[in-house]
């Protein structure tokens, strides 16, 4: 080969490895990120997870594996995802057990209705996951023949369906944005209702639809690994079919003898003030949820409490990763509604003062005191300060505590509410100082909050609140606002 035939040569392959070069690039700022950050921390994990959740939005908004790690020492990761119907969901586990061998999975049922194989979140699915035969399979199962408008294509090269996003393209698609929740979220807003009304048992769901089909397959290939299954149906406010496809729940879980959670037949969230939209729970009932699970599955499974084992030291800090950015979420809100839903907490002492009763007589308000254990009926005309532990499973209630002092049984110790002359007041625990307000930092606020994380004994926050319609940070007209 000449030398003019050679450098033609060398030119086309530079062009052809810059063109390549060039599409990965431009591959990796369109696609959708929401694959990546669900499966990033997946498969960075060495150790075998304990506990996997499968399921819808449900499931990704309903369990926060960060809190069952902090509370109980479950090594879980949460697997839900938006719009999921079951047969992906079948597929998404048999994928992911190819990377990962947990004592237990968690399956939420919701979409049992649902005679579809695939919808539009199938990608936030399946692009996280490596190529393997087990995903051909499920490409090939999902979309057959094509007639469901899906093609293997947009799967196994998604810059054929993304390439055209300019238009969508955010700060975080040039940047990464994971974050290690181990693929729980949160919602931070409120949808109030009277949920759903209860119906007898046999009015269930009686067709063997394609999602009956595929849970009795996960449930099947579960229990042939010898991977325990709990079958869960995460709480909803108002989806009309839910109360039979729940139903239907307990005629499968006695068919195969696996446990049923079915939170629409208990008492665990507040539905005037735990669920953010008509499927969703907010952050104050998701809590409420995960440590519900997190209790039931530690004494009804052999999982191990893995705390305090090397091989998961990082997740301590994950956790406090976690913690911080919570808190720094909370400090964005200037809204009272939305502050209290993130004071639902076990590590929490709240200490609220109550200067103005006339905040219960707000439905709205009332329901938002009563998800964190608030009994409207206790509080006198007298009654101006609470103190708030473990997430609302327990509050004391007094009246003019300025007046005379007044002790406080805790798991910390003695909890003893003081104010002295100079109009200073606050709590002690064990005779050691908590906090104090003094008289210039009181004004007599309408609500004033204090947070203390029980870990520490630091105020993690103070906040006063007044009767003040404005619009918050992000454009919300509210009524109790940050003073």
């Amino acid at each position: 080969m000449n030398r003019a035939k050679m450098k033609k040569a060398v030119g086309c392959i530079v062009t052809m490895g810059l063109t390549i070069f060039l599409i990965c690039g431009l591959s990796n700022v369109l696609e959708r990120k929401i694959a990546n950050i669900k499966y990033t921390h997946f498969f960075e994990e060495e150790e075998d997870f304990d506990v996997l959740f499968f399921g819808t939005s449900h499931m990704k908004y309903g369990i926060l594996p960060m809190e069952l790690w902090h509370d109980y020492g479950i090594v879980s990761y949460n697997l839900g995802t938006n719009l999921q119907l079951l047969p992906t969901t079948y597929w998404q586990m048999e994928n992911v057990l190819e990377y990962t061998s947990p004592k237990l999975v968690v399956i939420d049922c919701f979409f049992l209705t649902s005679t579809g194989n695939i919808s539009t979140s199938a990608h936030d699915s399946f692009d996280g996951i490596p190529f393997s035969k087990t995903k051909l399979d499920a490409l090939s199962d999902l979309i057959g023949d094509g007639e469901n408008g899906y093609t293997y294509g947009e799967f196994l090269w998604n810059y054929s369906i993304f390439h055209n996003r300019w238009n969508e393209l955010e700060e975080k698609d040039f940047k990464n944005t994971v974050t290690d929740t181990k693929g729980g979220e949160y919602m931070i807003e409120i949808e109030s209702g009277p949920g759903l009304e209860p119906v007898p048992r046999d009015n269930k769901l009686e067709e063997d639809t394609s999602a009956v089909i595929y849970l009795q397959k996960m449930i099947e290939d579960c229990q042939k690994r010898g991977i325990e299954v709990l079958l869960v149906y995460m709480p909803v406010l108002a989806w009309e079919e839910s109360p039979m496809e729940a139903n239907r729940v307990y005629e499968i879980a006695e068919q195969y003898g696996v446990n049923y959670v079915n939170f629409l037949d208990m008492d665990i969230i507040h539905y005037g003030a735990d669920c953010s939209d008509d499927n969703h729970m907010n952050l104050a009932g998701t809590r409420k949820v995960t440590d519900y699970l997190g209790q039931y599955i530690m004494e009804h499974y052999d999982i191990a409490d893995q705390r305090g084992n090397e091989a998961f030291a990082d997740w301590d800090l994950d956790y406090e990763a976690y913690k911080e950015s919570v808190n720094a979420d909370r400090a964005n809100y200037e809204s009272l509604d939305y502050y209290m839903l993130y004071l639902h907490h076990n590590d929490y002492l709240i200490f609220v003062e109550m200067n103005n009763h006339a905040i219960l007589n707000d439905d709205y308000y009332c329901g938002l005191f009563e998800s964190l254990g608030v009994n409207p009926d206790k509080i006198t005309d007298d009654t101006d300060f609470l103190v708030i532990q473990d997430a609302g499973k327990k509050v004391d209630y007094f009246e003019k505590f300025r007046e005379s002092e007044n002790n406080i049984t805790s798991d910390l110790g003695t909890i003893q509410i003081f104010a002295s002359e100079s109009g200073t007041y606050g709590a002690y625990l064990n005779g050691e100082e908590l906090f104090a307000v003094t008289p210039e930092q009181s004004q007599n606020p309408e609500i004033r909050i204090v947070v203390v994380d029980k870990s520490t004994k630091e105020v993690t926050d103070q906040s006063c609140f007044s009767k003040r319609t404005d619009a918050d940070r992000h454009g919300a007209v509210r009524t109790y606002m940050k003073e």
